[in-house]
């Protein structure tokens, strides 16, 4: 009677928690899923910026010493020989543009 019918409406809305908590489940799935690709793809672009900058770093160092080697005359490249004073002023002056 009364206790079949209680019962009954717990396995019924037991059943139909238990519905609604596997659609929660698949949903939190997705939702691992799109977040770990958002992950690979954020490392990806950090990775690839990261690059970039070193990359325009390093181009920005070598026009200093293309700079560096047009201030500098054959005679001063002679001199370099032997002392490094007039490469320290190229190098200074190189830099100052």
């Amino acid at each position: 009677g009364v206790a079949e019918g209680i019962l009954l409406d717990c396995q019924q809305e037991i059943e139909r928690r238990l519905e609604e908590l596997e659609v929660d489940v698949m949903t939190l799935r997705l939702l691992t899923s799109q977040t770990e690709a958002w992950e690979k793809e954020l490392q990806t672009e950090v990775m690839d910026e990261f690059r970039l900058d070193v990359r325009k770093s390093w181009e920005q160092k070598a026009d200093v010493v293309d700079r560096v080697i047009d201030e500098l005359s054959i005679i001063d490249q002679f001199k370099l020989l032997v002392g490094r004073k007039f490469f320290d002023l190229a190098w200074e002056r190189s830099n100052r543009r």
